[in-house]
């Protein structure tokens, strides 16, 4: 069974161009952290009777498309597809040197290039562009992420300014617009260089950025995403507020419209369901044998969300999904533990949750992209040897 690793680039680039950033100062306000915490009808008369009603048609559920690559690199194509698997354009790459890092913003698809030190955006006809901004003279991260409609991107960096004990650093989040224009830091610490600050979910429709301290430079044996917290930004007001304050390696999710959260914080599969505006929580355990979860991915109403615990053993790895409704904390299990690396990526539509990851083959780990309905039932390899980029 593979060893997966969670590792970013620790190579530091120091240039000597030193071109000024703007700096948008943000203030900081006091957040909330986690603390422990059906109408009658009307009877008619007998002389009533009720009036005729009209039967509303059936809601349809909106036509997405789905983004998917090939599993292994270099990618060579992008391919756009439906929910049940028929692929409606296939989009070949040019550029043979684009990796796997791919993310989904609006109708392109953007990826970091370690080589000219930027962003790249591949638009609809495969032509690649170069955002208007280079990391120079700042250190070089993996981190980064396109606004859904992608008219914005923010991306981490970490300029070592002393490698003397203790190092001294400082770590940055910035947000450029489309194309990479006007790029300001949004967010700023000096630390040791042990930490960065990485973006983690834009709010659909406005200028709000959700982002998160994650360790740096670490390694090992880590299944789900490690954040150190979550806090929000205002990009219009400048203002800062924690949302979810120290939470030990935790992997957070977020509701659509960011008033729900729930994490599951490192060395446990306990998982917490957090209401952003009371703060109260609500705590709903992890299975037996289960000792990590992550992947929380919400409904699009964000009223229930979906999420895995793992046994944690590189030898014998078994993922489970479960459904949690956000009001109750009644936990379904949609699938038992299984062999395949089965983790939810997105929940685009009331009955539809897309999940991917690997499968031992034959010839070694694949990486495919499955879909279910919302009760679990339906699971189906929908796209085999392709993998999850995102939803327009």
């Amino acid at each position: 069974m593979k060893l997966r690793s969670l590792f970013v680039f620790a190579a530091i680039i120091e240039l000597a161009c030193n071109a000024p950033l703007g700096l948008a100062v943000t203030a900081t306000t006091g957040g909330v952290s986690p603390s422990a915490a059906p109408p009658q009808g009307t009877k008619l008369s007998p002389a009533t009777s009720m009036p005729p009603t009209e039967t509303p048609p059936p809601t349809l559920e909106p036509e997405i498309t789905i983004a998917l690559a090939d599993s292994a690199d270099p990618v060579s194509a992008i391919y756009y597809a439906r929910p049940d698997g028929t692929i409606v354009r296939t989009l070949p790459l040019a550029d043979s040197e684009i990796g796997s890092d791919l993310i989904i913003g609006g109708e392109r698809v953007f990826f970091g290039d370690f080589r000219k030190l930027t962003i790249g955006e591949i638009d609809q006809a495969g032509r690649v562009n170069y955002l208007a901004f280079t990391y120079q003279p700042h250190g070089f991260t993996d981190s980064f992420l396109p606004s859904p409609d992608g008219q914005y991107i923010a991306w981490a960096t970490l300029d070592i300014t002393s490698f003397d004990e203790p190092i001294q650093a400082t770590a940055q989040l910035h947000v450029a617009g489309e194309n990479g224009t006007n790029p300001v830091v949004v967010s700023e610490e000096q630390n040791q260089g042990q930490r960065i600050i990485v973006p983690v979910r834009w709010r659909a429709g406005d200028r709000v950025l959700f982002a998160a301290h994650q360790p740096y430079g670490i390694g090992g044996y880590i299944l789900f995403g490690v954040y150190l917290d979550l806090f929000r930004l205002d990009l219009d007001s400048g203002v800062s507020t924690t949302i979810i304050g120290d939470c030990s390696s935790c992997d957070v999710g977020l509701s659509p419209d960011g008033t729900k959260a729930a994490f599951v914080s490192g060395g446990t599969a306990d998982l917490t369901l957090f209401d952003v505006s009371s703060g109260k929580r609500r705590v709903v355990p992890g299975a037996q044998g289960h000792a990590a979860a992550g992947n929380i991915v919400f409904s699009p109403d964000g009223s229930r969300l979906v999420y895995t615990e793992a046994v944690v053993n590189p030898e014998a790895e078994r993922f489970a999904v479960y459904l949690v409704d956000f009001a109750s904390g009644v936990k379904t299990t949609l699938i038992p533990d299984d062999a395949r690396e089965l983790t939810a990526r997105a929940w685009p539509l009331a009955g539809v949750i897309i999940l991917s990851g690997y499968e031992a083959g034959a010839a070694g780990s694949v990486y495919n992209t499955w879909t279910m309905r919302a009760d679990g039932s339906g699971l189906t390899q929908t796209f085999p040897g392709k993998r999850f980029l995102g939803v327009q």
